[in-house]
């Protein structure tokens, strides 16, 4: 992965914008852009192009496209914060009630953390940085 941060325009002692480039095992390469400052004004918050189509998810619907079709295929609701954040809390209180499984195991959370240090190692150094 190669990380950049963008210039500040909140006076935080972090970062406000963030620009990460990867490449998979696979080959497969792919860009995110984080940002508590830049306003995209997009429809969708997450696209995937892929060898046999496109997917994107968006804030007020879903859709996805064949490659050998012009027509999107609408799908879901779109981005709830409300029900979203109403979801992660419910499934922590129901953890550590043992009545449910957490959807982030342990494992995901020490996962996320070596990316944002491998992150933040690459914005240090300004090179890739691999991360296994």
């Amino acid at each position: 992965m190669q990380a950049a941060e963008g210039k500040r325009v909140q006076k935080l002692d972090v970062e406000d914008t963030a620009r990460i480039h990867f490449r998979t095992a696979s080959d497969a390469m792919g860009m995110v852009d984080l940002s508590w400052s830049i306003q995209k004004e997009r429809d969708s918050y997450l696209e995937l192009f892929g060898t046999e189509g496109v997917l994107s998810i968006g804030w007020q619907c879903s859709k996805y496209r064949q490659s050998e079709k012009m027509n999107w295929i609408p799908f879901g609701k779109g981005y709830n914060k409300v029900d979203a954040f109403s979801s992660q809390i419910r499934n922590f209180v129901q953890s550590i009630r043992g009545k449910e499984m957490p959807l982030i195991t342990a494992e995901d959370a020490l996962e996320s953390v070596k990316v944002i240090e491998a992150a933040y190692k690459s914005v240090a150094m300004s090179t890739w940085v691999d991360v296994r």
